[in-house]
């Protein structure tokens, strides 16, 4: 829930609050305003994950160690 302690909302029952009161809300930033007014830094993916207290056991490991990826990590060949 967006809150006084800076705490970004994530749950189902929240985003259904936020329809049945928008006026509650009205006053909150969005993670991309906080982002904007400077308030989340390094203003960076890693400054945005440190902001929402997410480390590497919150947000998890893939389940096939990123193998997806394989084909972006190839070396690209160089044009003359």
């Amino acid at each position: 829930m967006i809150c006084a302690q800076r705490k970004p909302w994530s749950t189902l029952q929240d985003q259904a609050n936020l329809e049945i009161n928008p006026t509650h809300y009205q006053n909150q930033l969005a993670i991309i305003d906080r982002f904007l007014a400077g308030m989340i830094q390094p203003a960076n993916l890693a400054g945005a994950l440190l902001y929402m207290s997410l480390g590497p056991e919150e947000m998890g490991r893939d389940a096939h160690n990123y193998a997806w990826l394989d084909q972006y990590r190839k070396p690209h060949s160089k044009v003359a």
